[in-house]
């Protein structure tokens, strides 16, 4: 079971991870993207504007997101999260740049119980329909 996490994962991550994840965030809100143009443009992030492995990338992503090393398809995943994936990225990664990273740091300001179990509903449908 996959869980976007309440509170501020307790992550190391390298700059050019972080600075993937930051272009990821950005991207996100400047298109609408189906899976198959999302999962390129990772690859696309990766190798030509960060210049990691897009197993760096991925793995970064899953360490943010889920507090896990590897997880679900990451396109899929937050295109069913959607705009509170986002969110939830930018402030993680907020905290990253700040290197003020602590682990029982709470984001519901940007993401409320209701929020929460809707992006629940949608990724546990995505995965029951897998």
């Amino acid at each position: 079971r996959f869980e976007l996490q309440k509170k501020v994962p307790n992550v190391k991550l390298e700059k050019k991870q972080i600075q993937a994840l930051k272009i990821i965030a950005k991207k996100l809100k400047e298109k609408n993207w189906n899976e198959k143009t999302l999962y390129d443009e990772f690859y696309n992030i990766a190798r030509d504007e960060a210049k990691i492995e897009p197993k760096e990338l991925f793995t970064a992503a899953y360490l943010v997101l889920l507090n896990k090393e590897n997880g679900p398809k990451l396109a899929p995943f937050l295109l069913a999260a959607k705009e509170k994936a986002r969110n939830v990225l930018l402030v993680i990664l907020r905290r990253l740049l700040k290197k003020t990273i602590k682990p029982k740091i709470p984001i519901a300001a940007v993401v409320t119980p209701t929020e929460k179990r809707s992006i629940f509903l949608e990724i546990r449908k995505l995965f029951i329909l897998s």
